[in-house]
């Protein structure tokens, strides 16, 4: 992803949505359970609700909007 869509790891959090759409680009199909499976981890790991219905792009910036 770093060097066909100029998109570093560090930048992912500031950037979700380029991530997802790279995502889908070089999984198809498969990313939306990649995302599912990281949307997940951060919500356990943040102890989000699971009520909150979070997708990948809102759960970081949810963590995100929480940490300022």
């Amino acid at each position: 992803m770093r060097r066909k869509y100029d998109l570093k790891r560090y930048e992912i959090p500031d950037k979700p949505g380029e991530f997802s759409l790279a995502l889908r680009q070089v999984f198809g199909k498969s990313a939306s359970g990649i995302e599912h499976g990281i949307t997940e981890i951060i919500v356990n790991e943040f102890h989000l609700g699971p009520e909150m219905k979070l997708n990948f792009e809102k759960a970081v910036r949810t963590v995100l909007s929480d940490k300022d």
